[in-house]
């Protein structure tokens, strides 16, 4: 999605039992409405949450927005890129992004690794 320029439809808010008519295929008369959003999660096992605390807090405060990933995606698609030179260059590209999750001192020391 991220290599097109999209316009962005407007629908109107997000409505269950409007939701329900659209997620019916039988349903002859479905009604709008804006679908909930999405939520990007990191999934660790009990065993890694355990062993590293410090790296589940991180994770819990990655967000990354939608239109700055769908981008990075395209790019990396696009032009073949390996992860570890896309996750570099999304480093990068994004530091407002990224520094919220990390305490300033480790902020710091991956902008310097870059």
């Amino acid at each position: 999605m991220g290599r097109y320029d999209l316009v962005r439809l407007e629908e109107p808010p997000f409505d269950a039992a409007a939701w329900a008519t659209l997620t019916d295929p039988a349903n002859p008369a479905p009604k709008g409405s804006q679908s909930l959003p999405a939520k990007l999660s990191i999934g660790v096992s009990k065993a890694f949450r355990d062993a590293h605390p410090e790296l589940v807090a991180v994770f819990e405060k990655v967000d990354l927005p939608i239109d700055t990933l769908n981008k990075a995606l395209a790019r990396m698609s696009e032009t073949r890129q390996k992860p570890r030179d896309a996750a570099i260059a999304f480093l990068r590209d994004n530091p407002a992004v990224w520094k919220a999750w990390l305490p300033a001192e480790h902020a710091a020391k991956v902008e310097a690794g870059l």
